[in-house]
């Protein structure tokens, strides 16, 4: 079990200090809080505010679901195999891997639009 506490450490350390200060700096370079603070809608704030994360929340939680019933089944002694399958790793991992390739290939379309915040002191 210590290689799922490694990976899911890893995950953590290669989010908080290469991947957030990346989002961040991109935050920055378009003004996203400026439009945030603008936002006319719950739907539009909420896409607004999760700009740059999608990619990064679909991974962790995929990785989560694609793990968990080994976990459980570790932890608790629960065995979900009836329920989900043989494969159910495998099966998750794919459509994770699916869904985070079209939700970067999304944000490297909205980041395409995106219009860099320009400095008016020269």
């Amino acid at each position: 079990m210590t290689w799922v506490a490694f990976f899911i450490l890893l995950f953590i350390v290669l989010v908080l200090f290469w991947v957030l200060p990346k989002i961040d700096e991109y935050r920055a370079t378009i003004n996203l809080d400026a439009r945030i603070a603008e936002a006319e809608g719950a739907l539009q704030w909420l896409w607004l505010k999760v700009q740059g994360l999608k990619t990064v929340i679909v991974l962790g939680v995929g990785s989560f679901a694609a793990i968990a019933p080994d976990v459980l089944r570790e932890f608790s002694g629960i065995d979900l195999s009836p329920l989900i399958g043989a494969n159910w790793g495998a099966k998750v991992t794919a459509a994770m891997s699916l869904l985070a390739t079209v939700s970067h290939i999304s944000g490297l379309l909205a980041a395409a639009r995106a219009e860099p915040v320009k400095d008016d002191a020269q």
